[in-house]
């Protein structure tokens, strides 16, 4: 496991590098100042975290990845630096960069434009990010939709039991409180439940999971 994870930082490494080349070729070459730089990635790498490697997965070291966005206005102190800890999803960086380019997206995107929030506005802390697995990548019915929201976690899955976690208490996501949860934590059980159960149909999904290509996982 210890040079599984070696050698995966070590990529890590290699890409900050080359990363660091490509701004200095930016640079060299007068663009640097007419361009956004996005840094992200669709998944992460669980590295033997609880037991899994690989990606297609529910816990934060698979669905939590980096999102690091730079404009011009903030490289040249117009725009402070800001943090953003709300969750947002993938789906938002496609109206987002349509933003940045003053392009109108289609009206029918799931994603939200992030631009206000680049600039440092307060996101809506109460919408719920989604992350899906519509393969049984980790056996029969592992099929799953994962649903963040504030601090919680709820995973439903085509035929395994449902996960919840509080990731504020128990951010190593270690206990399932779908039979212990009580007061504000079986509330947001029961409103995660009833969004999960209405928002995917596994049997409708079975479309896409078995779309033609050689990796549809």
């Amino acid at each position: 496991m210890m040079r599984a994870r070696a050698a995966y930082f070590a990529c890590v490494s290699y890409l900050d590098e080359v990363i660091g080349d490509l701004l200095s070729r930016l640079e060299h070459d007068g663009i640097l100042e007419n361009t956004i730089i996005v840094y992200t990635t669709d998944h992460g790498e669980m590295a033997g975290e609880h037991g899994v490697w690989w990606k297609n997965g529910w816990y934060e070291g698979c669905t939590r990845v980096p999102l690091i966005v730079s404009l011009p206005e903030q490289r040249s102190g117009k725009y402070p630096d800001h943090k953003c800890h709300t969750p947002v999803g993938l789906v938002d960086l496609f109206p987002t960069l349509c933003a940045f380019a003053d392009v109108n997206p289609p009206d029918d995107l799931d994603g939200i434009d992030l631009s206000a929030a680049v600039c440092g506005k307060r996101l809506d802390p109460k919408r719920p990010i989604f992350s899906d697995a519509l393969t049984p990548r980790w056996g029969a019915g592992t099929e799953f939709r994962m649903i963040r929201w504030r601090n919680y976690k709820y995973v439903r899955f085509r035929q395994a039991p449902p996960l919840f976690f509080d990731l504020e208490s128990d951010p190593g996501e270690q206990h399932n409180l779908v039979n212990s949860a009580s007061g504000p934590s079986k509330d947001a059980l029961e409103k995660l439940r009833t969004l999960a159960e209405s928002s995917i149909d596994f049997d409708a999904a079975d479309a896409f999971a078995n779309w033609p290509g050689e990796d549809n996982q």
